[in-house]
């Protein structure tokens, strides 16, 4: 009886993480410098040969991280992040041999994708404020 409801917890942490975690990587990409980790962490949580206690700890580090309450808030400059920093280092540390090179592999892939997206998006935005001036001036010229 209490392994159900030991599992069911963690089914409750991972549905937890997996709907606010790329999110939360997205807006802090540029911000932290352990995205990277988060997200190792992330796929090892989700490995079927990660053993329960290697998750729990994972889900656990990451659900911290993005909870928008807890110890510091995140607003805060330069300690904002400290906290979060602190809880994915301690599961890293703990977690070092169940983070396997396919993790890192697949968090490589992840922020390649990421950072190509961010790229787009600043073409965009270039090109949008680029566009913006050639219009105005094309309508006043009228």
């Amino acid at each position: 009886m209490e392994g159900d409801f030991e599992m069911e917890e963690l089914r409750k942490s991972e549905e937890y993480v997996r709907g606010g975690i790329w999110s939360k990587l997205k807006r802090t990409a540029s911000k932290v410098p352990f995205v990277a980790d988060a997200v190792a962490l992330y796929f090892c949580a989700l490995d079927t040969k990660t053993p329960i206690h290697a998750k729990v700890t994972a889900l656990s580090a990451l659900a911290y991280f993005i909870t928008p309450v807890d110890g510091v808030m995140d607003a805060v400059p330069l300690l904002g992040y400290g906290d979060d920093a602190g809880a994915i280092a301690l599961a890293l540390s703990a977690l070092g041999k169940h983070i396997t090179d396919e993790h890192r592999q697949k968090t490589e892939e992840w922020l390649s994708g990421a950072e190509l997206k961010k790229a787009q998006t600043l073409s965009l935005r270039f090109f949008t404020l680029w566009k913006t001036p050639a219009s105005l001036r094309f309508s006043l010229n009228r």
